[in-house]
């Protein structure tokens, strides 16, 4: 016999069910052990990997400098009037920031079964961002590659990486 959605428990109890199916993570994590590669080739391929990704997926800009990593989703400005009727303008950056002195952990992960998620996870283990997508597991890779290759070389003490 067919099910009578008429009644409010029935409605309910489908939501539910609907619910509890759709919010089943369709991500499995991938065992990746990275790879070491030398500072400026992690530099570059970090950039030309995020930067190549489908455009709905990719950052404005990457940022790589001493203290953290910054996938930059744009800048806000804000005008506003200073003393005397001068004009003041503020512009903040937008975007997530993987800051090395953090505790964090880079995940890879397969997703919708054909393609592939770089994540960082705080120290809650819970996912802060997904960084990269790809439909290549090797790209996937050697973005892991790199992001440990560079919070690695940025770890250690300032005394080891002067020149």
């Amino acid at each position: 016999t067919p099910i009578n959605l008429g009644s409010a428990m029935q409605k309910s109890l489908l939501l539910l069910l609907v619910l509890t199916f759709a919010s089943c993570s369709t991500t499995s994590r991938i065992d990746y052990q990275p790879s070491p590669m030398s500072l400026p080739d992690a530099t570059k391929l970090l950039d030309r990997l995020t930067m190549t990704q489908r455009p709905g997926w990719r950052p404005d800009f990457v940022e790589i400098n001493d203290q953290y990593i910054l996938w930059g989703t744009g800048t806000v400005s804000r005008t506003g009037m200073g003393i005397v009727g001068s004009r003041t303008t503020s512009t903040k950056v937008i975007g997530i920031r993987l800051y090395y002195d953090s505790p964090h952990s880079i995940v890879l992960s397969t997703w919708s079964g054909d393609h592939y998620l770089v994540s960082f996870r705080n120290e809650d283990n819970n996912i802060v961002t997904h960084v990269f997508r790809t439909n290549k597991l090797a790209n996937a890779q050697n973005y892991v590659d790199a992001i440990e290759t560079i919070v690695s070389y940025y770890r250690e003490s300032p005394e080891e990486n002067d020149d």
